[in-house]
């Protein structure tokens, strides 16, 4: 095979949107790339050589050429690049951020004995390593998580650094309400500080009356939205009354149906239906809607398949009947 980019004839491509009011230009879903599948560290570089890089060049092809990935999953995405002798700004690359839990001792020591300069230590620590992985600059930094115990200051004037050095381009952060989210671009604006370019939500089947709150905010401010897709839709399914084995842990931010109300019950039902009669799965169906919205969602893929399930998000349509059967919140 030549190392030269060969685009597959005749095919079409998704156009780039624009991430808020930033000059960045992303693709309308986002492919989280996921290694998932692999059995053993030692069987990643066959895996890649076999088939992660195609299903990268398949992306690529197809104009979904915004990646979100780690230090793990970003050295094939810089093989492909490498391998096909593109230039890195031919993708847009988004990586999260996420802080130790509770129990690292480390950190939990750190917070309590207020140590200054332990929160910028550990971004810059932590985008150096996101960074080693990707081989470039980080276009879309995301702030997964936050603990609110945290100096909201050291984050802002870390950040500010990193895109002032070039190593981010833009962040986003996970905001529970619209008014924490101005509380943050107060802080920076006051400060002279980096601001947010965008909002992340979690746009399962049920969210709360504060997603349509961010959403009509972000709309009216050109605010990105990012949403992540849960790949079985953000529901449990209920299991069987004949099982016998314990039940598996559920996956964060998916709703258990033994749990839900009757009007919950009817929209999940409302899910399975459309997803059958389109004739895809439950997680394209809640990857229309966002993007319906107005949301780019990011979808895990680790082969082929998995990216053409999330292509046809593009050609699924909800009517008005179907969007409302799904528009319920959680109580």
């Amino acid at each position: 095979m030549s190392d030269l980019y060969h685009p597959e004839p005749q095919q079409t491509v998704v156009e780039q949107v624009r991430f808020g009011k930033t000059r960045l230009f992303i693709s309308p879903i986002i492919i989280d790339l996921k290694l998932s599948d692999l059995k053993t560290v030692d069987s990643y570089h066959e895996k890649q050589d076999k088939g992660f890089s195609e299903m990268i060049k398949y992306c690529y092809d197809r104009g979904l050429r915004t990646f979100s990935v780690d230090q793990d999953n970003g050295a094939a995405l810089s093989n492909f690049l490498r391998r096909y002798k593109l230039p890195p700004t031919r993708v847009v690359i988004a990586s999260r951020l996420e802080f130790p839990p509770a129990y690292n001792p480390e950190f939990t020591r750190a917070k309590l004995t207020k140590q200054s300069g332990f929160l910028r230590t550990y971004v810059f620590k932590r985008v150096k390593e996101l960074l080693y992985g990707v081989g470039k600059h980080i276009d879309i930094l995301e702030i997964a998580s936050w603990d609110p115990t945290l100096s909201r200051e050291e984050l802002l004037s870390a950040l500010t650094e990193l895109v002032a050095r070039g190593d981010v381009r833009y962040t986003t952060i996970r905001a529970k309400t619209v008014e924490e989210f101005k509380d943050w671009q107060q802080l920076a604006e006051k400060n002279n500080w980096t601001k947010f370019s965008g909002l992340q939500l979690t746009f399962g089947l049920f969210h709360s009356e504060f997603h349509k709150d961010k959403i009509r905010y972000a709309r009216e401010n050109g605010i990105g939205l990012l949403s992540c897709v849960p790949s079985d839709g953000g529901v449990a399914v209920k299991p069987s009354t004949t099982e016998r084995r314990p039940a598996a842990p559920q996956r964060q931010n998916s709703v258990d149906l033994r749990f839900l109300n009757e009007e919950q019950h009817r929209a999940f039902e409302s899910l399975q239906a459309i997803a059958e009669r389109k004739g895809v799965a439950r997680t394209v169906v809640l990857a229309a809607r966002a993007l319906m919205n107005g949301i780019w969602p990011m979808i895990g893929c680790s082969n082929v398949g998995h990216v053409e399930q999330a292509l046809k998000a593009f050609q699924t349509h909800l009517t008005p009947q179907e969007w409302a059967s799904l528009e319920v919140h959680l109580g």
